[in-house]
């Protein structure tokens, strides 16, 4: 509806269809401050109303506080009480082409007080085009707990990626893929732990076929899987 977005979840029971619950969600953007706006009412048949949630996201203080931090309010009200969430989250920021990951590290999680004990830098990133079609994306965990959110893999902290579009005769476009995860303690030249090369090979407009081959080199197990894609 216009600039808002409405949902409403209807829950019957019984073969009567009789009302259970019923869920209104209203959600708009506030322009002015770029912050999401979200009100949530509940109501059910036991109760009648059971709850309403406002709630406030994605408020940026980096005009206040010079660091990429954006801010997060919901009140929900309750039958017999009313309850108030605060918290705060980092937005990844870039410089150039390079990705710098972070997250906030609070003081106290159970705090109605914000208290803000700094900035977690977990991982950097950096996508560069070598040719229209060729591209290259180097991603390090600085972390190891956020190797899966950094690198796509938790037992790897680095990741080197080559890959390119290759334009078939038929003006379709096929996708190829090479990487090389490192892994700490890897007993492999500069620590690589894994290999892994994929394409997805468009053979007509509705049908795409594609490969995945992996190489790990610490128990030199190799994986190929094939696979195709049909769109119609």
């Amino acid at each position: 509806v216009g600039a808002a977005s409405v949902t409403n979840t209807l829950t019957l029971s019984g073969c009567g269809m009789d009302f259970k619950t019923n869920e209104t969600r209203v959600s708009w953007r506030w322009m002015e401050c770029d912050a999401r706006i979200t009100g949530t009412l509940k109501t059910s048949c036991e109760n009648g109303f059971d709850s309403f949630r406002l709630a406030m996201s994605d408020l940026s203080l980096q005009p206040l506080l010079q660091l990429p931090i954006d801010l997060d309010v919901a009140v929900t009200y309750g039958l017999d009480e009313k309850s108030v969430s605060t918290g705060l989250s980092c937005e990844d920021f870039y410089i150039d082409c390079y990705r710098i990951y972070c997250e906030v590290v609070d003081g106290d999680p159970d705090s109605m007080a914000f208290s803000l004990d700094g900035l977690s830098l977990y991982g950097i990133e950096m996508r560069c085009t070598i040719t229209p079609n060729v591209y290259v994306r180097s991603a390090t965990s600085l972390a190891a707990e956020k190797n899966a959110a950094v690198v796509g893999k938790s037992d790897y902290f680095e990741v080197l990626t080559l890959s390119g579009i290759i334009t078939g005769c038929c003006g379709l476009n096929s996708i190829w893929q090479m990487s090389a995860f490192f892994q700490e303690g890897a007993a492999s030249l500069f620590d690589v732990g894994l290999l892994a090369l994929s394409a997805d090979i468009a053979l007509v407009e509705s049908f795409l076929f594609s490969n995945d081959l992996t190489y790990k080199l610490t128990t030199n197990e190799v994986e190929w899987v094939v696979g195709f894609e049909v769109s119609w």
